[in-house]
């Protein structure tokens, strides 16, 4: 075979270009790269289609005009001129139904629609700023607070009646707390310190067996002089620093005994009482600190 056509061979004339010879090799690489961009493009316009009809099918009825409650807060924020901060762990992953329904006037009550269906709420954090968190159960409104106390308090108006809800009440209360079925009490006797003799009040340190081998502790506050019958309250204290050794724990009781009232401050069941041997008046390794009520 001559040098002529080899050349020939491996070379195309294109009688579209005069005098333009293109390599074999030349046009197959020219056609990869033109069939790869296709497919890029092809893959981009199914995505995008995808994306529209998901869009679509929640932005609508049948998707119960479902958004992310992420991209609903930053609307809020343009719509009342405010701002938000909120945990991302909070928000990521929490997707609204019929979202823009649930706005309101008022940004507050706009708010609240928006972040109960999520145990969410907002504190204030500023002018015009606000701070998402965890609903908070125990968190009662003042005025919510006596128009609960005033319906309990309706249902009964006599002793009678408060021994008969009582009745049914304690039950329920066991239920609740899953203390229905109680092992038996210890037979031990209570602890109780000498008594210390303050300025209108008297102060005993007390342990309680509750179950065998597992005590609870605290301090009896009482007023100096006692006729007849006293009001005795009970406060659990603990899950804070020093427990009922804090100053103004000690007030606070003291103070409730000098007006007349038996006041008994115990450490809940916490971690430092778990861990102990609880045999002792005081128990925790907080509580080997000298006594000061």
């Amino acid at each position: 075979m001559t040098k002529h056509s080899t050349y020939l061979r491996n070379r195309i004339y294109s009688p579209l270009q005069t005098g333009c010879h293109i390599k074999i090799d030349e046009i197959g690489r020219t056609c990869m790269v033109a069939f790869a961009r296709l497919k890029v493009t092809t893959m981009l316009l199914m995505l995008m289609a995808v994306s529209f009809t998901t869009f679509a099918q929640s932005n609508n009825s049948d998707g119960a005009y479902e958004l992310p409650l992420k991209d609903v807060l930053k609307d809020i924020e343009q719509h009342y001129g405010v701002t938000i901060r909120a945990d991302e762990k909070l928000v990521a992953g929490k997707n609204l139904k019929y979202a823009k329904w649930r706005y309101r006037t008022d940004v507050d009550e706009t708010l609240k629609n928006v972040l109960a269906p999520f145990d969410l709420k907002v504190k204030p954090d500023g002018n015009k700023k606000y701070k998402v968190s965890e609903f908070e159960y125990y968190r009662w409104p003042v005025a919510e607070g006596w128009a609960e106390l005033d319906r309990i308090a309706a249902q009964y108006k006599n002793l009678t009646e408060w021994e008969a809800r009582k009745k049914m009440l304690r039950p329920c209360i066991m239920e609740a707390l899953q203390l229905s079925k109680l092992p038996a009490y210890p037979i031990s006797q209570p602890i109780i310190t000498p008594k210390r003799k303050h300025n209108g009040y008297t102060v005993e340190n007390i342990a309680i067996e509750i179950l065998k081998g597992v005590w609870v502790n605290g301090s009896v506050y009482r007023p100096a002089k006692i006729k007849g019958k006293v009001p005795v309250i009970l406060n659990p204290d603990g899950h804070w620093a020093d427990h009922r050794f804090r100053a103004d724990c000690q007030l606070r009781c003291a103070a409730l005994a000098k007006m007349g009232l038996s006041r008994s401050a115990m450490i809940c069941l916490d971690g430092a009482n778990r861990a102990c041997n609880l045999n002792m008046p005081i128990i925790g390794k907080r509580c080997r600190k000298p006594y000061k009520h």
